[in-house]
């Protein structure tokens, strides 16, 4: 075996741990969160606040709705 097929299975050994690393170690929540997506579940005060959505559309000026 060559010195440039040592060398390539090297990086491949090293990329494959890596990804091994990565895929077992457990995931850590930067975000306080009920939901998966992060943001808090749906409460009646929740509710009661006003929501912002905005829409836009090809060709047409964008709307700003409170809802």
């Amino acid at each position: 075996m060559t010195w440039q097929e040592t060398a390539a299975l090297a990086i491949v050994a090293v990329t494959a741990a890596i990804f091994a690393w990565r895929g077992l170690r457990t995931k850590k929540r930067g975000l306080p969160c009920d939901t998966g997506c992060g943001c808090s579940s749906s409460s009646a005060a929740a509710k009661d606040q006003p929501v912002t959505v905005l829409q836009a559309r090809k060709g047409q000026p964008a709307r700003l709705r409170v809802k």
